[in-house]
């Protein structure tokens, strides 16, 4: 497991990453340099209507 933010972290935008779990312990090296990309996130204060 790698977490991105310490407990009690302020302002953290929604929909950012805050950790990445994974199921097998080899997968943990796939992981071992990745940093969440900021601002792909979009935010709208309209309603999505499908």
């Amino acid at each position: 497991m790698q977490v991105f933010f310490e407990d009690g972290a302020a302002d953290v935008p929604v929909g950012t990453p805050v950790t990445v779990v994974v199921e097998e312990e080899d997968a943990i090296a796939a992981f071992k340099d990745y940093v969440p990309d900021e601002g792909t996130v979009e935010y709208t204060t309209e309603p999505h209507l499908s």
